[in-house]
């Protein structure tokens, strides 16, 4: 560990006000966690094994300037829509079905797949400031959720080491993101 590094590992064993994880994640797990902040930004690696289904990633809000912003990602061409995948909307894209570009100032909560299967990158701009996302996992189930009510302050961009958050398929996540401001 240094000044700009930390690491931990962290056991469904272990106590929380004299409860064990385990009764508040409802799983056994063990799972490693380093952060480190870099030149590029910051850089968050997870990993997590448990005998049922699992997964790992980062979840956070980021402030919308005057409620407008803008995510832009190449995707595939379906979207991930409360557990069910659908079509691509056209008018959520710029040039072809894979290059997204979502306007902020519309309701959000949707998931979605990177085009290469083990990563991705999520380029968020609002006014005056914006957001690179990049992140990738060691299998191919990963994706990456938004979600933002129409007209917020706010806009939650998710990237998980599952394709489908509702229907989890292993028991072992690698995950990496790194959060550069641009």
């Amino acid at each position: 560990m240094t000044q700009s590094q930390i690491l931990a590992k962290l056991s469904s064993h272990d106590t929380y006000k004299g409860e064990k994880l385990s009764t508040f994640e409802g799983v056994d797990f063990e799972m490693d966690f380093r952060a480190e902040l870099l030149p590029e930004g910051l850089e968050i690696e997870m990993s997590v094994q448990s005998p049922r289904v699992c997964l790992a990633g980062i979840h956070y809000y980021y402030a919308l300037q005057n409620r407008h912003g803008k995510i832009r990602a190449v995707v595939q061409d379906v979207y991930n829509d409360m557990g069910i995948f659908k079509p691509m909307p056209k008018e959520w894209c710029k040039a072809d079905l894979q290059h997204l570009e979502f306007d902020l100032s519309h309701f959000a909560d949707y998931g979605f797949l990177p085009l290469k299967n083990h990563q991705g990158e999520i380029h968020f701009e609002t006014e005056g400031q914006g957001l690179n996302i990049t992140y990738q996992g060691d299998n191919e189930q990963i994706s990456w959720q938004l979600y933002s009510p129409k007209d917020a302050t706010f806009v939650c961009i998710e990237p998980m080491s599952a394709r489908n958050p509702r229907g989890l398929e292993v028991t072992h996540s690698h995950f990496i993101a790194r959060i550069e401001i641009v």
